[in-house]
């Protein structure tokens, strides 16, 4: 039995070296992998600078400065108020925009207090004077409890719609 036992002692020891030669060969693979995955990157990234700076030499800019001056951020502000309601994709080729920094121009601007109005899920702009909020609330207040269909029906009279673009 003693000789039994230390037979299956000594396996089970073999067992556990040849499990831990598994698991570094294992280790070292995996690292080996991650080298091979992370030279990848830095040529990827090399390729793509050299390739950047080969082109760099072929863009020019000819035409420097801000669209953010006071005057066409009235003339933005304007266009919108006259417009009542406007498409932020039209909005934007108005103001020569790319329409993220259009749909971000209006937010700021509504932030500010200098416009108000919503975005509706269709991607229009919906402006909506003071006086305007001051008449549908004086409505709400007045009524009380309203439905939607009320609000909708009240705004409707209420925001006094120009002309569209």
């Amino acid at each position: 039995m003693l000789a039994a036992r230390a037979e299956e002692k000594e396996r089970q020891q073999e067992e556990d070296l040849r499990r831990a030669q598994e698991a570094e060969t294992e280790k070292e693979k995996q690292a080996a992998i991650e080298a091979a995955l992370e030279q990848a990157r830095i040529e990827r990234e090399k390729a793509e600078e050299e390739e950047y700076n080969k082109w760099k030499g072929f863009m020019t800019v000819t035409e420097t400065g801000t669209q953010d001056d006071e005057a066409s951020i009235e003339a933005f502000v304007d266009y919108i108020e006259k417009a009542k309601v406007v498409a932020l994709s039209d909005l934007a080729s108005q103001f020569g925009l790319a329409q993220q920094a259009t749909i971000q121009r209006v937010q700021e601007l509504e932030a500010s207090g200098r416009l108000s109005g919503v975005i509706d899920d269709r991607g229009k702009f919906v402006s909506v004077t003071k006086q305007e909020m001051e008449q549908i609330t004086r409505f709400i207040r007045q009524r009380g409890r309203v439905s939607l269909a009320e609000l909708v029906d009240a705004s409707s009279k209420l925001i006094v719609m120009q002309e569209t673009v």
